[in-house]
């Protein structure tokens, strides 16, 4: 009873390896993303969606959003899309990052979805991150604080770790004078 957020940035094979760091990825996502189709993460349950795409808007695959976008609506899997704001060299320009939220936004009324301009990540809160290297961390987004998951006997033992508990609860151990980054999480 639980609810995947697959990681998939492209299309296209060469954009996706490049912008995971990786060589293969692009088909270990797909095969990722075929099974739990094939298993039944599409189908609608009580507390929604049970299966997600994330995707990071960037120069090399801006034009491929708006149709990844529609593909997951289409799909009934949820997307969910962000810009790293620290990585100028992969951010498209204001005037396509523009039309790309325009698009969407049509996209989520085609689907009778009411779009929202706030953002809601609260992925910290409820779940992790495991990513193509085999690393375990809060979000896509942090980086600092990973865990190796074949130190661990199961997702459990993981998800009960003291940094991942803190993580979940951070909320209560938050220094008001000081900006959140994910440097001082």
């Amino acid at each position: 009873n639980c609810s995947v957020l697959l990681k998939h940035d492209s299309l296209k094979e060469e954009v996706q390896d490049y912008l995971s760091g990786m060589d293969g990825a692009y088909s270990k996502i797909n095969i990722g993303l075929k099974n739990l189709i094939e298993v039944g993460y599409t189908k609608e349950v009580e507390d929604g969606l049970r299966l997600g795409l994330s995707f990071v808007v960037t120069k090399q695959n801006y034009n491929e959003i708006t149709t990844m976008w529609r593909y997951c609506r289409e799909n009934n899997i949820n997307p969910i899309g962000r810009t790293k704001a620290n990585a100028a060299d992969l951010i498209p320009e204001p005037k396509d990052m523009k039309k790309i939220i325009e698009e969407i936004k049509e996209i989520e009324l085609d689907f009778g979805i009411q779009p929202s301009n706030e953002p809601a990540c609260l992925q910290h809160l409820y779940s992790m991150y495991l990513n193509v290297q085999g690393y375990i961390q809060s979000c896509g987004a942090i980086r600092k604080n990973r865990f190796k998951y074949s130190d661990y006997n199961s997702l459990k033992e993981c998800y009960e770790n003291s940094y991942f508990r803190r993580i979940r609860t951070i909320e209560d151990h938050l220094d008001e004078e000081k900006e959140l980054t994910y440097f001082n999480i």
